[in-house]
């Protein structure tokens, strides 16, 4: 089991994920380096290049951390960002909480 896994905290995602929102994602995420974090994509109708990077390196620093972090609720428009990007979601469910899905950034 990860650490702080059952004190996971949400992070709402912006709906326009671009160099406008770059900087406020890093701050926001730095802020929670070290804990259990979900990212909710639900809102998101556009998805840049700077955002997208960003995202996966959190993955990546939060994994190398033994912490977890969940990308959930991805709305369709997050899906095809990634696919443009030729990027792959694996979508699962979290049995943990509230059984929400989630998906992984490979």
């Amino acid at each position: 089991m990860s650490k702080n896994s059952t004190n996971m905290q949400t992070i709402l995602l912006e709906d326009v994920l671009d160099l406008t929102v770059s900087a406020q994602l890093v701050d926001s995420l730095h802020a929670h380096r070290g804990s259990s974090l979900r990212l909710d994509a639900s809102r998101v109708v556009q998805l840049g290049a700077l955002c997208l990077q960003i995202l996966l390196s959190a993955t990546r620093t939060w994994a190398s951390d033994g912490v977890d972090l969940k990308i959930i609720n991805s709305s369709p428009v997050f899906l095809d960002g990634l696919e443009g990007f030729g990027m792959t979601a694996v979508e699962n469910v979290n049995m943990e909480a509230d059984q929400c899905h989630s998906i992984s950034l490979l």
